[in-house]
């Protein structure tokens, strides 16, 4: 939105209907103060891309990072290979994509989906520590993780890969012994 404060044509209008204009023109000043292009604090501030709405135009649903705020911003603003769960800055009054800040979301995401595996784990819960599991399969691409099913209860669940001994295999049983899983021969 271009605002022209001195714009004759609307000068006019104000003067034969001041109510109806003036409202017009406080709720697209109000819409345009929301956008992060226009306010100093928020140029600072990183956005996730939640989802994009709508067709003609299309909306990119936004999430600021740092106060949890929701908005929407006309796609046309967004950098073209902006997709879901993107991280965008301001530079120069553009968004651009912070490919920094994804790397490091992304870590960040891994480092929490680890901790779930591991409270998950057998090693913490006393009941199983006394139980036998057999390695069932190996899967995974970036984390690798084995797949075993424990025995006594038929249940299956996954280990990551690296808390094994090197030398496990598929069929190969193991137990715990002082909080390490190691083969039974």
């Amino acid at each position: 939105m271009n605002l022209n404060l001195f714009n004759p044509e609307r000068d006019k209008s104000i003067l034969g209907n001041f109510s109806k204009d003036t409202h017009t023109f406080m709720l697209e000043l109000q819409n345009e103060l929301k956008n992060p292009k226009y306010n100093h604090v928020l140029k600072k501030d990183l956005y996730a891309i939640d989802r994009f709405e709508g067709d003609n135009p299309c909306y990119v649903v936004c999430q600021n990072l740092r106060t949890g705020k929701i908005f929407d911003i006309r796609k046309d603003e967004m950098p073209d290979d902006a997709i879901e769960n993107s991280i965008v800055k301001i530079e120069n009054n553009k968004y651009v994509r912070d490919y920094e800040e994804e790397k490091r979301k992304l870590k960040e995401l891994q480092e929490i989906q680890k901790d779930l595996v591991r409270v998950s784990n057998i090693k913490w819960n006393p009941i199983l520590r006394e139980d036998v599991y057999k390695i069932e399969k190996f899967e995974g691409t970036k984390t690798e993780y084995a797949v075993c099913m424990n025995l006594r209860t038929k249940q299956s669940f996954n280990i990551l890969k690296s808390e094994l001994p090197q030398e496990v295999t598929i069929n190969s049983m193991i137990k715990i012994s002082n909080n390490e899983y190691v083969i039974l021969k």
